[in-house]
């Protein structure tokens, strides 16, 4: 087993760092792609050059199925890891392409008769009550 740190003393992590800066990335989303790469390394206990497209697949499912991350979580690994792939590996896997997470989508919020009411006893114009 490696050092804990180990992905941040290899050349791929100084890469990726160059590559975000000269994409222009601000500072937290680099650190969250970092994130995603390390993780990524850290599962694998590999390099990320090493990593195959069906290990890189496997990662993906055993994330959202066995650690059920969020589709937000999903979705800033599967932007960092593109990135990784992409921009600083050259590669043009398929599986790049599919990568991709739902965004959830919530209901409003319904409101009571009592908030209505509320709400329309305190406009003043006609107008904006028919449009409530």
């Amino acid at each position: 087993m490696k050092n804990k740190y180990w992905w941040f003393e290899t050349k791929w992590h100084q890469k990726m760092v160059k590559a975000l800066r000269i994409a222009g990335m601000c500072e937290r989303t680099q650190e969250t792609y970092v994130r995603s790469m390390r993780k990524l390394t850290e599962f694998y206990d590999k390099t990320p050059d090493k990593i195959s497209e069906e290990e890189l697949v496997d990662y993906f499912i055993h994330r959202q199925e066995v650690t059920e991350w969020s589709p937000a979580t999903m979705r800033i690994c599967y932007s960092g890891i593109k990135f990784f792939f992409i921009n600083v590996l050259k590669r043009k896997w398929h599986t790049l392409k599919l990568a991709k997470a739902k965004r959830e989508k919530r209901l409003p919020a319904i409101l009571s008769r009592e908030e209505v009411k509320k709400i329309l006893s305190h406009d003043q114009y006609l107008r904006q009550k028919n449009i409530i």
